[in-house]
């Protein structure tokens, strides 16, 4: 009798669970299948940037009901789940090393870091201590605002030479480097009005890299898109003027790579994403792994290989840093 009604519970507590494991696998499958269609509308371009939280419900989803044998729902889901193993197969297929370092052997090397400062942190221990840890060369930071401007004094003191918007507002940037900068200039984008920080190091003395830095609008609307979209392809455009592909293009551009955008980006700046290869990690909202994105990125032209690239530690921002050894 006992263990008859132990059964009747253990299969209550499953229909009870049917609906809403349905319902995520479902959406999931909806948001995949609105995902193709993101180059036609900001909205559908939305569901682009979640592959990997859709393969993760797919796949509960079909070992639940496998188990359950729902033939029709998993044969159902099987090609909204290739669609996103497709999407997000390039950054885990460990050959694609390679190609991420492709480029020449290069004589000079330089690390570069990326980090959102986020304008209500004040960690100024923790960003300093991933600083002096990994010990980049050049430092992009964005919503560098006046108090986070001086913050940084102790830092700045290592990173001599620097390029900087300051403001209030999450547009702020600043780029530090312990090497000279050359040719430095704070560009108003044309779309957005919002700052391209270019500038070049040399530290072979004759062959020198470009760097560029923005912090592109969050896409909230299909203006905010737009105007993101368009600052990217500005700083692309850019990027394929420099000699040599040397160049990088870094910063939080509050876009996946796995928007239909992003090959555009690449294809309009002759780069390649440094991320290819190396351990996929996400750089916003990293606490939180089910929901984090990796929306900040380091770009190469072809004159550049990238021997590692990584995520850094929490720094009490709401994006985590990230860093990439360069040659060129």
């Amino acid at each position: 009798m006992a263990d008859g009604t132990r059964r009747a519970g253990n299969r209550h507590r499953s229909a009870r669970l049917r609906w809403p494991v349905g319902a995520i696998l479902l959406s999931a499958n909806l948001a995949t299948l609105l995902a193709l269609f993101g180059d036609r509308w900001w909205l559908f371009e939305l569901t682009t940037h979640f592959p990997v939280q859709f393969v993760t419900a797919q796949v509960v989803g079909l070992l639940y009901f496998a188990a359950r044998r729902r033939l029709p729902l998993i044969l159902f889901t099987l090609p909204f789940l290739a669609i996103n193993l497709a999407v997000i197969a390039p950054y885990y297929l460990p050959g694609k090393a390679e190609a991420a370092s492709a480029g020449p052997a290069g004589s000079h090397s330089l690390r570069v870091m990326t980090l959102n400062l986020l304008v209500q942190n004040d960690r100024i221990d923790l960003v300093e201590r991933a600083i002096l840890e990994e010990d980049p060369d050049v430092i992009l930071f964005t919503e560098a605002t006046l108090l986070w401007y001086q913050r940084l004094a102790g830092i700045r003191k290592l990173y001599p030479y620097e390029i900087r918007r300051i403001a209030r507002r999450r547009h702020a940037v600043l780029l530090v480097s312990r090497l000279p900068l050359h040719e430095a200039r704070a560009l108003r984008s044309g779309a957005s009005g919002r700052t391209i920080l270019s500038a070049s190091v040399c530290p072979g003395g004759e062959r020198c890299l470009t760097i560029l830095g923005a912090h592109p609008l969050r896409p909230g609307d299909a203006s905010t898109s737009t105007l993101r979209n368009e600052q990217l392809l500005e700083m692309a455009a850019l990027a394929a003027q420099q000699p040599g592909g040397r160049v990088v293009m870094l910063g939080d551009f509050n876009i996946t790579p796995y928007s239909p955008v992003f090959p555009e980006i690449l294809a309009a700046g002759r780069l390649r994403d440094s991320a290819l290869g190396f351990t996929p990690r996400t750089t916003w909202l990293s606490r939180f792994p089910l929901f984090g994105l990796p929306i900040d990125h380091i770009l190469v032209g072809r004159g550049v290989a990238v021997r590692d690239r990584r995520v850094g530690p929490d720094v009490g921002s709401d994006h985590f840093p990230v860093i990439a050894d360069l040659a060129f």
